[in-house]
Parts: C-alpha cells; structure tokens; sequence
C-alpha cells in the first residue's frame, strides 16, 4: 500500500481498541542491495517479537496475540516485498484490522501498543511542505514517484499504462490496432494513452491535496494537461525527455519546482496571518485553535517545530487540561490540532520558532 490518504488517517486516528499495535521502521528505497532486504526482514521480525512481549504484559493471551499480529508475518519472509521500499514502513494491527504503507519518512523503529494507534509519525505527511508526486510521460514509459526533499520512491502502476503501446493494446479493437500500428502516435491515441493514465490517477491519488509535477517534452504535456483532472496539478514542469535523466536528476528538477511552490504558499499563509484586515479571524490560543479544529474552521494551521504540549481537551465543553509532562490519558494537543485541521481540509505549515506568528508555539488563520 502505497498511497497515504486523508481518509487513512481518520480511521487510524478514530480507531480504538483495547490492542491497538503501531510499529515502525526505517527502511531503503535502494532495496534491491540484498544487505538492506536481509535487515529489513529481521528489524521486522524483532519488532514482532516485541510487539507480542508488549502485549502479553498488557494482559492479551499468548494465542490471541499470535491471532493479532498474523497478518504481518508473511511479510518477513517476501524478499520481493522488501525490494521496493521508500524511507520508512508503517503497520497498524489490532484484531480485524491490517495496514501496512511505505512512506517518505525516515522514521524510528519502535513498537506501541495502546486502546488506540499512534499516528504522530505520519504527521510529517501533512506539515514537512515537501511532499509531491512526478509524473514522468513518454510515448515509450510512464513512472510516477512520490518525493520529498530527501528522497524520491518510484511507486508501483496500479491501473496506468506504463508506455502508448500497452494504452493502445487496452483501448482499440482488432481493425483499430492495425491502423495505429502503421500509424503509431497520432494525436488522437496520445490523448486516449493520458486519459487511461488520468484514469488510473484519479483512482490511486483519490483524496490526496499533494502538489504533483509533470515530466516530458513540451508538446506532450500541454496535450496532457488538456485531459488531467488531478487537481493538485502544478502549472511548472520539468520539460525535456525524462527517459534520459536519471531518478536524482529528476528529483532534483522536480524539486525546484515544488520548492517554488510551497514557498509561495507559505509566504502568502504568513503574510495573511500578518495583516489581520480581521482580527477575529486569527488565533494564538491553543483552547479557541482546538475548538476551531473541531468544528472545521480552520483555513490554516502554523505549528512549531518539534513543538509539544501534553494534556487533554473536551471537545463538547472546550475545555483544555495542560501538562509538562505526559501523564495517564494524555496526547499532544497540537497534533490533535494538525489531525483535525487536515481531516477538515485545512492547510499545515510547520516553521521555525522565528517564523512563528506571535512567537507561539502554535497559530491559526480561521474561515469564521
């Protein structure tokens, strides 16, 4: 599983059970070095291991425990599973429920077993303002990667053409395919081969506001933009034959182009913020943000880096309990500020302490 959805974080976020294990992991994305897919599997293995130890003391039979974590087991023996990696590997089980998604995050390994998942982790999906997809077009190859700064991860097809060829193949019938093999890449069988791939876009990025860049040559764009309904496409590409530059060199074309874009972006969310043209409209409050996130009200949400505040808020009475410290029940009330603010179609943007507006650990621009 490849794609993080919004949706994915809401079902993790809302699930309680009484065992409820989160393990994580890093892995990488060059997993074809056979050292990296043996310790992949054993740092699984032992992160089972230990998932099972936690809950036996938790109070779970021996038996049950082995019945809840199953379902990850035979990933430790599929070699070709840890051949295509990215920065971390994410799993989620409690009983009746399996996920598992290879994300762009280095993350650390360690096991959690509580009545619900630990989503902190993944937070970075929403607030790290590096995250994007690429989208590399030709005639002859289609790849389609999810990148950060730090790395690109080409992911699997599912659904998409991967050349003009195979499109045509699915697209024509018997009397058709000869004509378009005498006359191969007519406009009209590029059009059909972008719109089998905005197809197989639309179902594999389904729910996702993460910026995507196009590659390829001019010519091949502009007809493919006539046919996207991806609405996070960015109107700067990385023109050129992307069958020739290798992935970093993609990466780092790509690269500049988002880098554009989400400094465009958080400028104008700061500069917002910064005017106050309505008062009543930004906040600094952690009790008012909570409760704003709630409800749905927030059009964007600054959160410093690295960042916490332990403790607990009613949402019914909007009352808010602080903590120094992490105590029995408690979660971090700004990641639950960021849960609910991306569930509701905020935006994120985590800054420096000197960025912050009003030097707090946390700001919001409201709709109302």
């Amino acid at each position: 599983m490849d794609v993080f959805a919004e949706k994915e974080l809401q079902y993790l976020f809302e699930k309680r059970n009484r065992f409820c294990v989160s393990i994580f992991l890093p892995t990488h994305p060059a997993g074809r070095d056979l050292r990296n897919v043996e310790h992949g599997r054993i740092q699984l293995k032992d992160l089972l291991r230990e998932a099972e130890e936690r809950l036996a003391n938790a109070g779970l039979k021996k038996a049950d425990a082995n019945d809840l974590l199953a379902p990850a087991g035979p990933l430790v023996e599929k070699g070709q599973f840890w051949r295509h990696q990215s920065e971390g590997l994410a799993l989620f089980l409690a009983h009746g429920y399996f996920r598992y998604f290879r994300l762009p995050l280095q993350l650390q390994a360690y096991v959690a077993v509580a009545d619900r998942f630990d989503i902190t982790p993944l937070l970075p999906l929403w607030t790290s303002e590096d995250r994007f997809y690429l989208l590399a077009l030709s005639r002859n190859r289609v790849r389609l990667f999810e990148g950060t700064r730090y790395s690109i991860t080409e992911l699997d097809l599912n659904g998409i053409p991967r050349s003009l060829s195979e499109a045509l193949e699915r697209g024509v019938d018997e009397s058709l395919r000869q004509q378009h093999t005498m006359k191969p890449g007519l406009p009209e069988d590029t059009l059909r081969y972008f719109r089998q791939i905005d197809n197989g876009l639309r179902h594999l990025l389904r729910d996702q506001h993460v910026p995507l860049v196009l590659a390829g040559a001019e010519d091949a764009l502009k007809l493919y933009r006539q046919v996207n309904t991806y609405p996070e496409l960015l109107d700067e590409a990385v023109f050129g034959n992307p069958d020739k530059p290798s992935v970093d060199e993609l990466h780092a074309a790509a690269r500049k182009v988002v880098q554009s874009y989400y400094d465009r972006a958080r400028s104008q969310a700061i500069e917002r913020y910064k005017e106050r043209s309505d008062p009543a409209k930004t906040s600094w409050e952690l009790e008012e943000i909570l409760a704003a996130a709630h409800q749905g009200r927030i059009f964007c949400l600054f959160v410093q880096t690295d960042a916490h505040q332990w403790g607990q808020f009613d949402p019914e009475k909007g009352v808010v309990s602080r903590h120094d410290h992490p105590e029995a029940g408690d979660q971090d009330l700004l990641n639950l500020a960021i849960v609910q603010t991306i569930l509701h179609g905020g935006s994120l943007y985590a800054l420096a302490p000197s960025e912050m507006p009003e030097g707090s650990g946390i700001a919001a621009l409201l709709r109302y």
